[in-house]
């Protein structure tokens, strides 16, 4: 039987990442039309907003998941390989839904 207060890991991991997934979206928001942002910035951003705070490869995991699910889209600099990210149109209507 399990207690409310102490979930599945896979029901915390899920909220986990939807947690890491929101605060993607909710600071690419925040960026003005045209303008791509730093995906160091986005990471320094998201660590201080979810506790504990997530992983670099936790954070370029779901980049990656909602660039698939075209929520975000990325550039790479050609040179140095730094992405950049803005949030979609598809990816503003999520947010609203929340």
């Amino acid at each position: 039987h399990r207690h409310a207060e102490n979930p599945d890991p896979t029901e915390q991991e899920m909220n986990r990442t939807a947690e890491i997934r929101l605060a993607i979206l909710r600071d690419l928001a925040h960026v003005p039309a045209g303008l791509l942002r730093r995906e160091d910035d986005i990471r320094c951003r998201v660590q201080l907003q979810v506790v504990p705070s997530p992983s670099r490869a936790e954070i370029e995991t779901e980049l990656k998941e909602l660039d698939a699910l075209r929520l975000i889209t990325g550039i790479s600099n050609k040179i140095t390989g730094e992405m950049r990210w803005r949030i979609t149109d598809a990816g503003q209507a999520e947010l609203s839904n929340q």
